[in-house]
C-alpha cells in the first residue's frame, strides 16, 4: 500500500507540473465522467488543491497526500459516496460521529457473512470532508495505520 500510495503521488505531482497537462478545469463535476483518466485526475487537483493546501498547513498532512488519496478513494470525484455525501475519501461514521449520514453496501458484513449497509459521514460541502480527512489521519488512534503519511 506503501509502495502504491507513493507511486500514486508521485504519478499525481509529475501530472501536475508538466505543461502538456495543463487544462482550463471544467466547473461541473458532472463533466469527470466523459474524460480520460489523467484529465479527470488533473481537473481533480486542479479543483481540489486549495483544500489540500489549506489542511495541509493546518494539520501537517501532505497535500499530494491527500489529493491522491481523494482521487483513488473517490474515482476523482466521480464515486457514488463523493457524489451523494461529499466524501471524498470513504470515512466511515464510526462511534462519536454525530452528523450526517449515509448509508451503502461496502464491505460490513452481518454473522452470516453477507454484506450489509455500512454508515459513511456525509458532508454538506467536499472542503469539509476535506478537513475530516486530516483529522482522522492526525487521530492518535490511527497512528499505527496512518502515521507514515
Amino acid at each position: 500500500m506503501k509502495q502504491f500510495l507513493s507511486f500514486l503521488l508521485f504519478v499525481t505531482l509529475f501530472a501536475s507540473s508538466c505543461s502538456l497537462f495543463k487544462k482550463t478545469p471544467e466547473p461541473a463535476p458532472a463533466a469527470y465522467s466523459a474524460r480520460s483518466g489523467a484529465d479527470r485526475n488533473q481537473t481533480y487537483t486542479d479543483q481540489f488543491q486549495t483544500a489540500a493546501v489549506l489542511e495541509m498547513q493546518r494539520l501537517g498532512v501532505p497535500a499530494s497526500i491527500t489529493l491522491a488519496q481523494g482521487i483513488l478513494e473517490s474515482g476523482a470525484g466521480t464515486s457514488e459516496l463523493a457524489k451523494n455525501a461529499n466524501n471524498h475519501f470513504g470515512i466511515k461514521c464510526g462511534n462519536n460521529w454525530t452528523g450526517e449520514t449515509y448509508k451503502k453496501k461496502d464491505d460490513d458484513t452481518d454473522a452470516d457473512g453477507n454484506l450489509k449497509e455500512s454508515c459513511f459521514r456525509k458532508y454538506k460541502k467536499v472542503e469539509d470532508s476535506y478537513m475530516d480527512h486530516g483529522q482522522f489521519l492526525r487521530d492518535p488512534k490511527k497512528e499505527q495505520r496512518y502515521g507514515f503519511l
